[in-house]
């Protein structure tokens, strides 16, 4: 399949059911794109990522079919520099090392240095794969980023699934809220985005 170029959209929201339409997005060249959102019931999530957006800030995805391949999300964040907004719900796609990347190291930008908003639920870390003390770090540093070309982090959600036992990081969650009244959401106090709530007054 030819590519399909879009010279001028700068926003886009896919929604679909068949696997058999997903890997259209990557035959799209959308490089003025800045918002997307996708939801689909696929393996792959890269899949389903514009394949040259360069100037994208939004990134919403939802996925309703695990399990994921390690380092899916940090060759999607490797692509995306300019990120300012990413709301993830894809299961067991965050691994220690995808957040440990976030964090500034010595003179090293992080992945998405320019990230404001980041939206999580619970089911998107591996099991048993990521540390509170990585994730507490992460946090710590994006809050109170000092980095020439690092962003500082405006809000985190952290959504969880009614299913799970995740009571010791909502807990751990909240009281960080609370010591450094940072702008942290837990469990119902969230809201993920639907896939077609994308607008470019957002950006």
């Amino acid at each position: 399949m030819n590519p399909v170029v879009l010279p001028n959209l700068r926003a886009a929201s896919f929604h679909f059911t068949s696997p058999a339409v997903v890997d259209m997005v990557q035959h799209l060249e959308m490089p003025m794109l800045e918002t997307f959102s996708i939801e689909y019931a696929f393996r792959q999530f890269q899949i389903g990522l514009p394949s040259s957006s360069p100037r994208l800030k939004i990134l919403r995805a939802q996925l309703h079919y695990p399990p994921m391949n390690a380092g899916d999300l940090e060759r999607a964040l490797e692509m995306l520099p300019d990120l300012t907004e990413i709301s993830i719900d894809v299961p067991h796609i965050i691994s220690n090392g995808d957040v440990f990347r976030l964090i500034p190291v010595h003179d090293q930008l992080p992945l998405a240095p320019k990230l404001k908003i980041v939206r999580l639920l619970n089911r998107c870390f591996r099991h048993n794969s990521c540390e509170w003390r990585t994730l507490a770090a992460m946090l710590q540093a994006r809050f109170q980023a000092t980095m020439p070309g690092v962003s500082r982090l405006h809000t985190f959600e952290f959504s969880v699934d009614d299913r799970a036992n995740d009571h010791n990081l909502t807990t751990a969650l909240r009281t960080l809220r609370a010591q450094h009244h940072w702008d942290i959401r837990v469990d119902r106090e969230c809201r993920f985005p639907a896939w077609d709530e994308l607008y470019l007054t957002s950006v």
